[in-house]
């Protein structure tokens, strides 16, 4: 009743002045032309608060120029129909044409059912039957303002290597403030910009594409801010004769409260309409996964993986309750040039098959590493890389691919004639493009294929890769704190269950295999790789009571964690971990008034922490249990515990707990 309730109201405006509202459970915008004809946005606002960010109506430019034979030509785009569609959610295109060159334009708003934002996302097509040269089209570019005073600007870095050493920034938004935040597969910025207004309402910008740029320019006097998403300032690319280009998408959404808030609206976005079908579907999703990276090297930290190692590492982790285990990186022949996927055989004589088939039968999913060189720009190039991937899928039996950079960038490419790249401006799109067409091409041909995402850490951790991923591999340092931090910052924007936050093993570091160690590295995807329980790379070997523990955590995870890490909304309730203070998330899902904190007393003096915990209903009673044991069970009222809080208490250092909370 609803659906058509709306149906008819949408085509009402349309027939009165060309504007149509979209909305979703927090998000409503209004789009049409004003009476210039121009594309605009005339109202985004989140229906509790009313604000509207938009209150000056904001006119949404397209292309004004191509290029045909080196001559300029000017755009004089003419709007055409407007037609919506209702099938799932509801989905509105504007058609723009111009004559000379003809070229046609769509712009598509589509609000899907639930919480999150708006997906906006364009294409252009040349019917001008000859190549053009486009410039710039802004995925997303808008007029904002905010409430004169409290407004702050939101962005978060990728840790993609190390942890930044601030990871959430939040800008006083004033006059005149600038910011550029580079994309790319490097270390910088998640494709996320948040405007928070007094910590009471705000709203959120995320680009699905892996390379480009977001621009925010305040005005000089105001609270008004222009915020540009896109490929980049100087880009242009060549379009050929009945070709149809793909603006990056991106989307816009609002909500109500603090950023926490925003992230729970944008997460269950995320998880219902952003996520690869299996990892969706599957509750069994994320796995427990053992990266085989430090304990089957022939070194603490080597690139040189052997087998002798290998054998014996699947026999200790799997009756601890791993899922998956992955071969890292140097496991081919001619090590250096990863182009000839062939295990050494020298070092693995059995071949990767046969390990794959030992990780089966002892009931684990099997992974490979694999970096390939191939330029995606190209056809051929593209056409090789779906060939490796087939290859550790069908021959070498293979569960899922991870990537890495160790031989080039995962999105690899260049530019020239024989490429599809003409320009230094238009290299990012392409490859990313054709990184995008790898591994959708790899879903459709192989059924429960996954792509496991580290490019040197977490340097893709943007919303067109986390579509495609399994789990993105979220830093590339292994210390728990490292592990804490970097889960901290991306869980703002991205869904915990990809985000794999992992400690182990490396050359600075011989991890314990401790509990508190098992704990920072599963606050999202569970992603451990510390040496083998059997010490086989100079690591402690494991007692019968440290394994009794991490098998208990690992069920624990099974079935406690991994329903409200997919599930749950997710609360940053104590301050960025820094390695001495107190530090953990809480998890609480609404639908099954259950929930979780997790609490890390890493080495400081204070023994005791009074937690207090958001999200819950203030009149419900709650039962808080510890899973070991470290503090009594406890009731309290949902209003005691988000305003007064539950003192917690943890002796020693590198100690943690996990309070469960339950409606009683």
């Amino acid at each position: 009743l609803l659906c058509c309730g709306f149906a008819l109201a949408a085509a009402s405006a349309h027939s009165q002045n060309n504007r149509w509202t979209l909305r979703t459970d927090d998000t409503q915008l209004v789009i049409g032309l004003n009476a210039q004809k121009n594309l605009c946005l005339f109202e985004l606002s989140n229906p509790t608060d009313g604000w509207n960010w938009t209150k000056s109506p904001s006119v949404f430019p397209l292309i004004d120029r191509v290029t045909v034979g080196g001559t300029p030509f000017k755009t004089n785009w003419v709007y055409q129909r407007g037609t919506v569609d209702q099938r799932e959610g509801t989905k509105l295109t504007l058609v723009f044409t111009n004559a000379k060159p003809a070229l046609e334009l769509k712009s598509v708003w589509e609000a899907r059912q639930g919480r999150g934002p708006v997906r906006h996302s364009m294409f252009l097509k040349n019917n001008a039957g000859k190549t053009l040269t486009i410039p710039e089209q802004e995925s997303i570019e808008v007029r904002l303002a905010g409430p004169a005073a409290g407004t702050s600007v939101v962005y978060i870095n990728d840790d993609a290597s190390l942890p930044d050493s601030i990871g959430v920034y939040q800008d006083p938004l004033v006059g005149g403030y600038r910011k550029t935040l580079q994309i790319s597969e490097a270390h910088n910025w998640i494709p996320f910009i948040g405007l928070n207004a007094n910590r009471t309402h705000g709203l959120y910008i995320g680009w699905e594409w892996s390379i480009g740029r977001i621009n925010v320019a305040g005005e000089a006097n105001s609270p008004g801010v222009l915020v540009k998403v896109g490929n980049g300032d100087d880009f242009r690319t060549d379009l050929y004769a009945g070709e149809t280009f793909e603006v990056p998408p991106g989307f816009i959404g609002t909500y109500h409260g603090d950023l926490d808030d925003g992230g729970n609206s944008l997460r269950q976005y995320l998880f219902n309409y952003a996520l690869p079908a299996v990892v969706k579907n599957d509750p069994g999703y994320p796995k427990v996964e053992w990266n085989a990276f430090a304990a089957t090297g022939k070194e603490l930290g080597g690139w040189d993986p052997d087998e002798k190692k290998y054998y014996p590492l699947i026999d200790d982790i799997a009756p601890l309750g791993f899922e998956e285990v992955v071969i890292d990186v140097g496991w081919w022949s001619n090590y250096g040039d990863p182009g000839h996927i062939v295990a050494d055989p020298k070092d693995w004589p059995s071949g990767m098959a046969a390990a794959a088939k030992y990780a089966h039968d002892k009931g684990l999913r099997f992974g490979l590493y694999d970096n390939e060189p191939e330029y995606l720009t190209s056809s051929c190039g593209r056409s090789e890389r779906i060939k490796d991937l087939s290859y550790l899928i069908h021959d070498l039996k293979a569960d899922f691919y991870r990537s890495d950079a160790t031989a080039g960038r995962v999105i690899n490419g260049t530019y020239g004639e024989d490429q599809r790249a003409h320009y230094p401006e238009d290299v990012g799109y392409w490859s990313t493009k054709g990184f995008y067409a790898v591994i959708d091409s790899m879903y459709k041909k192989v059924p429960g294929f996954l792509w496991e995402n580290c490019a040197s850490g977490g340097g893709l951790k943007d919303y067109g890769a986390c579509q495609r991923a399994a789990k993105v591999q979220n830093q590339d340092r292994y210390f728990p704190i490292d592990a804490r931090r970097s889960f901290y910052d991306a869980s703002y924007a991205m869904h915990p269950l990809q985000l794999a936050a992992l400690t182990g093993s490396f050359g600075q570091w011989q991890a314990a295999g401790s509990v508190y160690e098992f704990r920072s590295s599963s606050l999202g995807a569970a992603y451990w790789h510390p040496d083998a329980p059997n010490g086989g790379n100079g690591g402690p070997v494991w007692s019968a009571q440290q394994k009794a523990a991490i098998t208990r955590a690992v069920d624990t995870y099974k079935r406690k964690l991994r329903p409200l890490i997919r599930n749950a909304n997710l609360y940053h309730i104590f301050p960025r971990p820094n390695d001495v203070a107190w530090d953990g998330i809480e998890y609480y899902d609404p639908a099954t008034q259950k929930g979780v904190v997790y609490v890390f007393q890493p080495k400081g003096p204070v023994n005791s922490h009074l937690v207090k915990l958001k999200g819950l209903a203030a009149d419900l009673d709650y039962t808080l249990t510890f899973e070991d044991g470290t503090n009594p069970t406890t009731v309290l009222k949902g209003a005691v515990l988000m305003n007064q809080g539950i003192p917690v208490t943890l002796k020693g250092d590198l100690t943690s707990e996990l309070m469960f909370i339950e409606k009683k």
